[in-house]
């Protein structure tokens, strides 16, 4: 790899030159179309992209507050019955699988942010609890699942019990931790 790379160090500054400028032109783009072209792009990027549209989907409930849509998009998000082609996560679909894992750590996020951390709470104890199921059919070698988990938020459990609790029903090295703030 490294005789590779050496012999091509020389067009490495000109592939980054024109990544920039292949960027710098799509933003450009970008921003000269109107809302209804950008609204028709991203319907048609949605229609596509079954991953795109669940991750807007799931924004969008987080942002109205539709907790029943955001618990159920969330659950989706850590199913991975959609990568599991021969009945576990291979290798190869685990970091896509992280990026939906960190998605719905994200909506957690948001729903913290937005003083609704004992919603958040419950929900991301369902969500362990569904990827504690399935955890050992995921060839996470690299550790982006668990690090995509690891972004859940911290968040105190003031009136559900002590600052910090784990539930015995999870596997091991899955547990949740909860400390911070919450406003109620």
């Amino acid at each position: 790899m490294g005789l590779t790379l050496l012999k091509q160090a020389e067009t490495i500054p000109r592939q980054r030159a024109a990544a920039r400028a292949r960027t710098a032109s799509l933003e450009r783009w970008l921003t000269v179309l109107t809302r209804d072209e950008l609204l028709a792009l991203v319907r048609e990027q949605i229609a596509g992209d079954r991953e795109l549209r669940r991750r807007l989907e799931l924004r969008a409930a987080t942002a109205h507050g539709d907790l029943d849509t955001v618990g159920q998009r969330i659950l989706a998000l850590v199913d991975p019955r959609p990568f599991a082609r021969y009945g576990y996560v291979e290798y190869a679909d685990s970091a896509s699988y992280a990026r939906q894992v960190a998605e719905a750590a994200n909506a957690l996020r948001t729903l913290t942010a937005d003083g609704q951390a004992t919603q958040a709470v419950s929900l991301a104890e369902q969500a362990i609890e569904a990827l504690g199921k399935t955890y050992e059919e995921i060839d996470d070698s690299d550790g982006v699942v668990g690090q995509g988990a690891g972004r859940w938020p911290p968040l105190t459990w003031t009136r559900a019990g002590p600052p910090a609790r784990t539930r015995s029903s999870w596997p091991s090295g899955w547990s949740a931790t909860c400390s911070g703030t919450e406003t109620m």
